[in-house]
């Protein structure tokens, strides 16, 4: 929700400090500008303006920055959370991304953009290896609808793996990685195993 907050730039030095070529998106920066994004934004009229179509143009566009590097074209995995999240699994849904996975962490299931279904009625329509992370004690999020979500992916075939961490709010890893390490540092590791594996596969 809080768009290129500094924890998202901080966080794609963490993934590069681990070999992992990073680039973080500012998808308010159609209607917001080049404006802060401390805990001073107010991002909810911004939330309300996002076009998917124009979303999925910025990520392409964020990939196709990552392809033009020395690197060359890698495989390739969006990460998100809350909305991002959303935005994450939403983007698994189009086959031009060509995604090795795509990532989210406690994604809105009942989020609906522009009218187009939420996470749960295309659950099936995602093309790309699924890594979902969320809080189990998420009052927005609630289990039922987690584990709905997990079903749906399991009926369509798609390769996933969803975590719980019991007791965790919303926003345990990046707004409060410091009062749940242990569920924070667990879901870390697991994001750079799961980008390992779809990287070797």
């Amino acid at each position: 929700m809080r768009g290129l907050h500094q924890f998202y730039k901080e966080l794609a030095l963490r993934f590069a400090e681990v070999g992992m070529q990073a680039v973080a998106i500012d998808y308010f920066g159609r209607t917001a500008g080049l404006t802060s994004r401390d805990d001073s934004f107010e991002y909810m009229p911004h939330v309300q303006q996002i076009q998917l179509p124009s979303f999925f143009a910025d990520a392409k566009a964020a990939q196709d920055y990552l392809y033009s590097t020395p690197a060359g074209k890698k495989p390739t995995f969006p990460v998100g959370f809350c909305l991002g999240g959303t935005l994450s699994f939403l983007s698994g849904t189009q086959q031009d991304f060509g995604f090795a996975g795509v990532i989210g962490f406690y994604a809105g299931m009942k989020r609906n953009l522009n009218g187009e279904g939420t996470i749960l009625d295309r659950a099936g329509q995602i093309k790309y290896p699924v890594l979902g992370l969320f809080g189990g004690a998420d009052q927005g999020i609630p289990n039922d609808q987690v584990q709905s979500f997990e079903q749906k992916l399991e009926q369509s075939g798609v390769e996933h793996e969803i975590i719980s961490y019991p007791g965790a709010p919303h926003s345990f890893f990046d707004r409060r990685a410091t009062d749940y390490a242990e569920a924070s540092t667990d879901a870390w590791n697991r994001v750079l195993r799961f980008i390992s594996a779809h990287i070797q596969a």
